[in-house]
C-alpha cells in the first residue's frame, strides 16, 4: 500500500508544534468574560414559618390543625407546704451534777475502845479498860458488866483522791454499823464532820440495839451541806450491854461503812462519774401551716445545723437523733464531741433522702406537723478532778435549714388561691405583619392535677392581646379530680371550654392575661392520706386548637439565611442581574422582598419588584396539584453589586393573600422555595 506523504509530514509538524509549546517557559494566561447562573442563597418555607415548630398536628388527609398549649399557672408543692421549723434552742445550767464515791469503811477495834477507857479519869472506867487489854486472847471466859459513855476519835475518813470539796444540793449519807464485838451495842452516836475549817458537821446518826454479829443501817439527809475530801468520825457515845462468859480479843471491831447516795452538787472539785448533763426531748412544729396537717415528708434537700457552746472544763459528748427520720432503714442519729469550755462549735448534717415522720412525740396521739427530737449530752469519766458548778452551762441550737421536701403526705389544707397574671404566646411570632383569619377554633382551660387532693378551678377572665387588638372570654368552675399515688403518680386532667373561641384565635395573640381562683379541698373533708410530689404540681394550661383553614390578608412570612457563593465570584463580580426563582406550593399569591445584611445584621441593600409569585393551582378536591414556578429578575447597579459582595445574609419577606373572602385549607406538604441566582457577567482568569 502506498503511503500518503502529506499525512506523514502533517503528523510530524503537529508533533513539533506541541513540542515547542511544551518547551516554552511562560505563556500569557488568557482572560475572557462570561454570563452564567450563580446561586447565591436558597431557602424553603412551610407551615413552620407561619406557626411555631411542633404546634401543628397532621390529620389523616394531611390537612393540618394548629395546636397551642401554654402554661397559665403552676401551683407548686411549696406554695401550700413550707418546711420552716423554729430553732430547737436549749440553754442548760448544770442543775443536776451527779457525784458518787465508793463506800468508805473504817473500823473501831475493841483494843481502841479499851485504851480510851484506860485513859479515862473515872477510876472504874479506867480499871475496866486495863482489864480488857490484859485479858486479850486469854483462854478464859470472863464476865463484863455494862459499859456506858464510851467516846472515841477522831477517826480519819479520807476521800481526797476523788473529792476536794463539794456543796451538796441534794443527797443522803448512809451509815451502816456492823457489830463485830463480843458485846451488844445498846446505843451508838457517831459524828461525821469536815476535817478542815469550818469543821462543819456533815451527819450525826444514832443507832441502837445492835446485837453481836448484826448490822444496822441509818440514812441521813445531807442536802445543803459542805463536804470536804478529808473528814473525821468521832464516837460521841457508845454504850455496851454487859455479858457473861465473854472471850476477849482486842482485834474485834465495830465496822462503820459510809455511802453517799443520790447526791447532786451545786459545785464541786472532784472526779465526776460518767453522766448526762443534758437530756432533752422536744417536738418542733412546722410554722405557718394553716390548715395543713402533715404526717410524713421526704426530703429532697436540706440539712441539720447544730451549734454548741459550753463552759464545762471537760469534753461534752452529744448524741442527737430524730427517731422518725429514716433513710435506707436507719434512723437519723449523730454523735459528736464538743471540746471543753471553748468557743462555738458548729456541725451540719445532710438530710437529703430522709423520710420524716411528722406525728411528733410517739407517746402522744393526734399530732401533725411535728418533728420529734432527742438530745443527750454526756461527760465521761476521765479520772481527772474538775471544778463544776451549777453556773456552768451548755447552749445548744438545732435548726433544720433550706429544707425542700420531694414528697409530703397528710391533709393538704383547704387553701383558696387567687391566680392572675400574664404570659407570652410565641406561636405566631413569625407573622410580623398582615393577618390570618381562622374559620373556626376551640379554646379551653386544661388543669392537670398531680396532687392527691381534690380541688376546683374557676377562670374569671381570659383576655388575649396583639398590639391594640384584643378579645376576652371566661369560663365557669371545673372540678379537679385528685391524682392517684404511685411512682410516678397518676395525674388527672380536667378541662373547660371557653365560649367566644374563634375571635380569641383571630387576634393572633402575642400575650394572654388571666384571672381566676384555685381551690384545694373545696369540700373541707379531712383526709390525712392526701399527698403531693414536688415534681408533679397542679398546672393550668390555655389550649388552642383550630383547623388551618384560613384567610390570609397581607400575611407576612420571614426567614433569614446565610449567603453562600464562591470567593472568586465575589471578587470578580462586575455587573449583571439577579433572579429570584420561586416554586410556590401554597394556594396564595405572594409578593417577595429580599434584604441583604452585613455581619452586624444591618440592612445594606434590598431587592424590590412589583411582580407576584403566583399561587399553586388547586384540583377539584381543593388541594394543590403541583407547585407553581415564577422567576423574578432584578437589575443590579454597581452599588448593589458591591453591597451583595459584602453581605453575609439575606432576609426573605413574603406577603401572602388568599382569594378574597375564601378560606383556604393548609396541608402538611405545602412549601414555597426561593433561590437567588445571579445572571451575572464576571471575569474568568486563565489558568
Amino acid at each position: 500500500m502506498k503511503r500518503n506523504p502529506f499525512n506523514r509530514t502533517s503528523g510530524l509538524y503537529i508533533l513539533l508544534l506541541f513540542t515547542c509549546l511544551a518547551c516554552k517557559k511562560d505563556l500569557e494566561k488568557p482572560q475572557w468574560d462570561t454570563q452564567i447562573l450563580a446561586p447565591f442563597a436558597y431557602t424553603e418555607m412551610g407551615i413552620e414559618n407561619i406557626v411555631k415548630t411542633g404546634s401543628s398536628q397532621t390529620n389523616p388527609d394531611q390537612s393540618l390543625d394548629l395546636f397551642i398549649r401554654d402554661t397559665l399557672y403552676t401551683l407548686q408543692m411549696d406554695s401550700i407546704v413550707s418546711v420552716v421549723t423554729p430553732t430547737f434552742d436549749i440553754h442548760r445550767r448544770l442543775d443536776s451534777i451527779k457525784f458518787g464515791t465508793a463506800p468508805i469503811t473504817t473500823k473501831i477495834t475493841l483494843g481502841q475502845i479499851a485504851r480510851q477507857m484506860a485513859a479515862n479519869s473515872n477510876p472504874t472506867t479506867a480499871a475496866m479498860g486495863n482489864f480488857i487489854l490484859s485479858s486479850h486472847n486469854t483462854t478464859s471466859f470472863i464476865p463484863i458488866p455494862p459499859i456506858s459513855n464510851i467516846t472515841g476519835g477522831p477517826i480519819p475518813i479520807n476521800i481526797s483522791a476523788v473529792l476536794d470539796e463539794a456543796e451538796i444540793k441534794e443527797g443522803y449519807l448512809e451509815i451502816k454499823v456492823t457489830n463485830g464485838l463480843p458485846l451488844s451495842i445498846d446505843r451508838a452516836e457517831i459524828q461525821i464532820k469536815n476535817g478542815r475549817t469550818p469543821f462543819a458537821v456533815v451527819a450525826q446518826p444514832v443507832l441502837t440495839n445492835i446485837a453481836t454479829g448484826q448490822t444496822k443501817t441509818q440514812t441521813e439527809e445531807i442536802s445543803g451541806k459542805h463536804v470536804d475530801g478529808t473528814m473525821v468520825a468521832n464516837i460521841l457515845d457508845m454504850d455496851f450491854a454487859g455479858g457473861t462468859n465473854v472471850h476477849i480479843d482486842t482485834n474485834d471491831a465495830v465496822e462503820v461503812t459510809l455511802t453517799v447516795k443520790d447526791v447532786t452538787v451545786t459545785s464541786a472539785v472532784a472526779i465526776f462519774p460518767e453522766q448526762n448533763v443534758v437530756n432533752d426531748t422536744s417536738t418542733n412544729y412546722l410554722l405557718d401551716m394553716g390548715s395543713v396537717r402533715l404526717k410524713k415528708m421526704k426530703m429532697a434537700s436540706g440539712f441539720v445545723r447544730i451549734e454548741v457552746s459550753t463552759s464545762i472544763p471537760e469534753s461534752i459528748f452529744f448524741s442527737y437523733s430524730i427517731p422518725g427520720a429514716i433513710k435506707d432503714g436507719v434512723p437519723f442519729k449523730v454523735n459528736t464531741e464538743v471540746p471543753p469550755e471553748g468557743g462555738l462549735s458548729i456541725f451540719t448534717y445532710d438530710m437529703t433522702g430522709y423520710t420524716m415522720n411528722m406525728r411528733g412525740d410517739p407517746l402522744i396521739n393526734g399530732v401533725y406537723n411535728g418533728l420529734y427530737n432527742e438530745l443527750v449530752g454526756r461527760i465521761k469519766y476521765t479520772g481527772n478532778k474538775i471544778h463544776l458548778t451549777l453556773m456552768d452551762s451548755i447552749s445548744v441550737k438545732i435548726s433544720l435549714e433550706n429544707a425542700k421536701p420531694s414528697y409530703v403526705e397528710g391533709y393538704l389544707g383547704d387553701t383558696s388561691i387567687n391566680i392572675n397574671g400574664s404570659i407570652p404566646l410565641t406561636v405566631f411570632n413569625n407573622i410580623t405583619s398582615g393577618s390570618l383569619t381562622f374559620e373556626n377554633a376551640d379554646v379551653a382551660v386544661v388543669v392537670d392535677n398531680g396532687f392527691g387532693v381534690p380541688g376546683s378551678a374557676t377562670i374569671n377572665n381570659i383576655t388575649v392581646h396583639n398590639g391594640s387588638n384584643s378579645a376576652s372570654s371566661s369560663s365557669g368552675t371545673v372540678a379537679l379530680g385528685a391524682g392517684i399515688n404511685g411512682n410516678p403518680p397518676v395525674v388527672t386532667s380536667s378541662r373547660v371550654n371557653l365560649p367566644n373561641a374563634t375571635p380569641l384565635v383571630n387576634v393572633l395573640p402575642k400575650t394572654v392575661d388571666y384571672a381566676g381562683n384555685l381551690q384545694i379541698n373545696p369540700g373541707a373533708f379531712f383526709d390525712d392520706n392526701q399527698f403531693a410530689y414536688a415534681d408533679y404540681p397542679v398546672r393550668a394550661y390555655l389550649e388552642f386548637k383550630m383547623p388551618l383553614s384560613l384567610i390570609a390578608d397581607q400575611l407576612q412570612l420571614t426567614d433569614t439565611i446565610a449567603i453562600t457563593s464562591a470567593p472568586q465570584l465575589n471578587n470578580a463580580l462586575k455587573k449583571g442581574k439577579l433572579n429570584l426563582i420561586a416554586d410556590n406550593g401554597f394556594p396564595f399569591d405572594a409578593k417577595v422582598v429580599a434584604y441583604f445584611l452585613n455581619a452586624n445584621g444591618l440592612i445594606m441593600d434590598s431587592l424590590v419588584n412589583t411582580q407576584y409569585v403566583e399561587r399553586a393551582p388547586k384540583g377539584t378536591d381543593g388541594k394543590v396539584i403541583q407547585a407553581k414556578r415564577s422567576v423574578i429578575s432584578y437589575d443590579l447597579s454597581p452599588g448593589t453589586i458591591g453591597n451583595i459582595q459584602q453581605a453575609k445574609s439575606v432576609i426573605f419577606k413574603a406577603l401572602f393573600n388568599t382569594e378574597t373572602g375564601s378560606y383556604s385549607k393548609i396541608y402538611s406538604d405545602y412549601k414555597i422555595k426561593f433561590k437567588l441566582a445571579g445572571d451575572i457577567q464576571y471575569t474568568v482568569n486563565g489558568q
